[in-house]
């Protein structure tokens, strides 16, 4: 249910997802290991960078375990399989080096990320 929230408000409250061309079901299929569809990320490739750091760095329980669990030395691949950008196109390798997102797009992120903890 928490991964149906995620997806509603990153398309709703802040269009960084096209709900038009993406499903909640690919979404959360793609968060647990089953890619089925690629989602459309609407947002900037460092609005896409900053979302996946942090939604990968966010822990839960005691003692804390990381909660979305993943090889962190292959997400980057898993990102450019489960994600395609506004024009449909599949992200390159670079979108690992995108890291300057805006302050406004961070808070955003980071306000979503926080209901979704």
């Amino acid at each position: 249910d928490s991964l149906y929230d995620l997806y509603d408000r990153l398309q709703t409250d802040n269009r960084f997802i096209d709900g038009q061309k993406s499903r909640p079901k690919d979404f959360v299929n793609g968060f647990c290991g089953r890619i089925t569809k690629p989602v459309v990320w609407s947002g900037t490739n460092d609005e896409l960078w900053y979302f996946i750091t942090k939604i990968l760095s966010l822990t839960t329980g005691n003692p804390p375990e990381f909660l979305i669990k993943t090889n962190r030395k292959r997400h980057w691949l898993v990102v450019k399989q489960l994600f395609i950008n506004k024009y449909d196109r599949p992200f390159l390798d670079t979108i690992k080096n995108n890291n300057d997102p805006s302050i406004k797009s961070m808070d955003a992120i980071d306000c979503i990320l926080k209901r979704f903890n």
